[in-house]
């Protein structure tokens, strides 16, 4: 099968059933290199006061990726950490208090096909989440083989298809949400 047929299959898929997620994984995978660990971090904070009226911010993220080698000697096993904390406060009264973790394991099987395992735990004020635990399994699919575009940038394409089992607390109006999805 063609590349293109993949990327045809790919979108008519998208198209039965699309999921939204609050916070997207995908932008923090880190995986490229041969560097068995990565590690990724920040923080800030920023202070302004007008004539009394006070705002502050307080942020730090930090995220690690461990690569490690199976029985073939190959960069295949792959840790995945990421943690961030969000403050933004002024006199006693928070406007956003969130955080976030999330660890996921991704075991290459063949260079096509791959197994992902993750947890996730949450919470957004903003949001109304008092908490939101996730816990899934999955598929990982790499229908288009590493190719070059004009600009010399290497492109990769992933479908994947996973069981997630989700657990929620509103803040709001005091509800508890179990999903399977």
């Amino acid at each position: 099968m063609k590349s293109g047929h993949y990327i045809v299959f790919a979108f008519s898929l998208l198209s039965f059933c699309i999921h939204s997620q609050i916070r997207n994984i995908e932008e923090l995978r880190i995986w490229s290199g041969d560097s068995p660990w990565l590690i990724n971090s920040g923080l800030n904070f920023s202070y302004n006061n007008n004539d009394g009226n006070y705002v502050y911010e307080l942020g730090a993220k930090a995220g690690t990726l461990f690569k490690f080698k199976d029985k073939s000697g190959k960069l295949n096993n792959k840790w995945l950490l990421h943690g961030n904390y969000s403050l933004v406060r002024s006199k006693r009264e928070d406007f956003s208090n969130n955080w976030f973790v999330h660890l996921r394991f991704n075991k290459e099987i063949t260079s096509f096909f791959r197994v992902e395992s993750f947890i996730q735990s949450q919470e957004n004020q903003l949001l109304s989440i008092r908490s939101r635990n996730l816990i899934g399994a999955g598929i990982r699919l790499k229908p288009l083989e590493d190719f070059q575009d004009s600009s010399k940038r290497n492109l990769h394409m992933y479908i994947g298809l996973a069981y997630m089992y989700e657990q929620e607390k509103s803040r709001e109006f005091d509800l508890n949400f179990y999903n399977h999805q």
